[in-house]
């Protein structure tokens, strides 16, 4: 393979990775435009700056940059999605593609890091949908990764595991609670609590259209400590 065809291979997987990373921020704001800024330059230049060797740590740029720009772990998952079904032919653009999935998961770490949990049950559907991009990158980068890269993945995937094992440790459990009557959202939060003030939590959590008329069984976080 020419270095021109490389180059253009790279060129290609680092446009529709950018354009999966900036889709989310429409028009938000200062951050958000930083962020547009950051990728389009990459994208403009990316050849001078493979040449120059300043690449990885542009791209890396705008990983951080979307992050702090406020996208979510459901749209960082629209670009791992999307980097785990490129198959690159040259070595290069595959160090490209495998970089970038640990970028995306470093990324899905520190929006996890500043995500306030209230159950264990949130805490337990965010540590399935990490497993299952653990397992996969591992498997795609294991073979092709040099070894320090790859030792460094599994330590992120290991600090990720281990953040919301320790923060799912005092959390309640959200249980199901099967209520005498149909009652108002303010009855069942005494009902449950002892307290009215936790309402608007029972019908958010339901998903109730009218909080005069809540379902006899429902969930709720558990109200007794541990």
């Amino acid at each position: 393979m020419s270095i021109k065809t490389e180059f253009e291979e790279i060129e290609d997987i680092v446009k529709r990775t950018m354009q999966n990373l900036v889709a989310f921020s429409g028009k938000q704001g200062l951050t958000g435009a930083e962020l547009r800024h950051t990728v389009g330059d990459l994208v403009a230049r990316i050849n001078i700056y493979i040449a120059d060797g300043t690449f990885a740590d542009r791209l890396l740029r705008c990983f951080r940059q979307a992050t702090t720009a406020g996208i979510n772990l459901d749209w960082m998952d629209r670009v791992i999605d999307q980097l785990t079904k490129e198959r690159p032919t040259a070595l290069s653009s595959t160090s490209v593609v495998q970089n970038s999935l640990v970028f995306a998961m470093a990324q899905e770490g520190r929006i996890i890091a500043a995500t306030k949990f209230t159950s264990r049950d949130d805490v337990d559907v965010v540590m399935r949908r990490m497993k299952k991009w653990f397992d996969l990158i591992k498997d795609i980068i294991a073979d092709t990764m040099s070894g320090p890269g790859y030792e460094a993945f599994i330590t992120l995937c290991a600090g990720i595991t281990r953040f919301l094992t320790d923060v799912a440790r005092p959390l309640p459990q959200m249980l199901r609670y099967d209520i005498p009557a149909v009652m108002p959202a303010l009855a069942i939060s005494n009902y449950i609590y002892g307290v009215g003030s936790r309402d608007l939590e029972l019908v958010a959590e339901n998903k109730v259209v009218n909080p005069c008329f809540m379902p006899r069984r429902l969930r709720a976080l558990n109200a007794l400590p541990e």
